[in-house]
């Protein structure tokens, strides 16, 4: 008798880096073409562990997302403090007015299932340090720039 595979599942560990500091704003995903708002918390939801979910701050300038974000993040003109107070979620068009970055990650890894860190920073940190070994790099639509020339 075979033994059953069973696949790891939970939330997704996702270190990322950003061209400029949104520490503070409100991540939303967007579709590929960056033309509508798939996904986006109600206030109530930028909580993570008790505490508003500001990332992580890790070795070399690495965020840990502390959200769900992925390949499709923007940035709104939201902090998490500013989003958090607010009685229901604004508009779909609000929210599109808000976006103040379409194409914000410089780099993103996913690095596993969460749930298997005992000291998730420390442990991360190590990853960065060794080249980040073990984590998957994530495919990210860069900023499109126009040579000047």
């Amino acid at each position: 008798m075979e033994t059953p595979i069973f696949a790891a599942t939970g939330p997704q560990t996702i270190i990322y880096k950003t061209g400029k500091d949104y520490y503070a704003n409100i991540p939303v995903i967007m579709d590929e073409g960056r033309t509508r708002i798939l996904s986006y918390p109600d206030p109530q939801d930028t909580y993570y562990q008790g505490k508003l979910a500001y990332p992580t701050r890790l070795a070399q300038g690495y965020l840990l997302d502390n959200r769900g974000i992925g390949a499709n993040v923007v940035f709104l003109s939201y902090t998490y403090e500013e989003y958090s107070k607010l009685q229901s979620a604004p508009s779909m068009n609000e929210l599109m007015q808000h976006i103040i970055d379409k194409y914000p990650l410089t780099e993103a890894w996913n690095c596993g299932i969460r749930t298997q860190y005992k000291d998730e920073v420390n442990e991360l940190n190590k990853r960065i340090e060794n080249g980040l070994t073990g984590c998957k790099k994530i495919k990210i639509t860069p900023r499109l720039t126009i040579n000047k020339e």
